[in-house]
């Protein structure tokens, strides 16, 4: 319905807005402006440039594993939106080891998630577009100008074309007590990269969601 779209991009503006505010007035990244994010030491051979500011990098098949890509920079007070993944909690975030004062989360951004995406571009370093998230070519060729102007990095679940890189899950085993039929400790991923900031080929990635990292 128009009314309830409408309430929820002004609550997704409201919330955005706020945030960004409070990134503008607390940032301290210490990453330099035209620097990378670091990843996960296995993807460090496929993606040796991390994840590069201004520019958009795909992550299919595997929410863990875009949790691992978050965790692996978030001890560094860098501000993060996640938008259009109603599944993801702050448990969940949490056990992953992000930081969650300097996480904000859109579960769903409504019918106007270009608005919405190209919000978060200004206030936050890193902006993770959800499968809730509705865009089309156009809002993404428009939306890939903003991440370049504003140095960002925009991570999407989905395809998104001139992407820089492509991570996929390909498949998954869990392992733990009974082999994983008793109390589950983690996975590994076998995961492919593409894209021309990566250099392809498969590699093993270890995940532990049940154990928050230290640190």
């Amino acid at each position: 319905m128009p009314g309830e779209a409408q309430a929820r991009l002004d609550h997704a503006r409201k919330v955005l807005t706020a945030a960004t505010a409070a990134s503008t007035s607390n940032r301290a990244s210490d990453i330099g402006e035209e620097g990378g994010y670091p990843v996960p030491q296995a993807l460090r051979g496929s993606l040796p440039q991390g994840l590069g500011r201004g520019s958009v990098t795909v992550v299919k098949g595997s929410t863990s594993l875009l949790m691992s890509l978050l965790a692996e920079i978030s001890d560094r007070r860098v501000w993060m939106v996640l938008l259009g993944m109603p599944e993801v909690g702050l448990a969940a975030l949490h056990q992953q080891g992000i930081a969650l004062p300097q996480l904000v989360l859109v579960p769903d951004p409504g019918l106007q998630s270009a608005t919405a995406v190209a919000a978060a571009l200004d206030g936050f370093e890193v902006v993770v577009c959800g499968p809730q998230v509705s865009l089309s070519d156009r809002d993404r060729r428009r939306l890939m100008g903003k991440v370049r102007q504003n140095h960002r990095v925009l991570l999407s679940v989905t395809s998104w074309p001139g992407a820089g890189a492509e991570i996929t899950a390909l498949r998954s085993q869990w392992y733990g007590i009974d082999a994983g039929d008793g109390w589950l400790q983690g996975s590994h991923l076998t995961v492919t990269c593409a894209g021309r900031r990566a250099v392809p080929g498969q590699h093993e990635q270890a995940m532990e969601p049940w154990a928050r990292r230290a640190g």
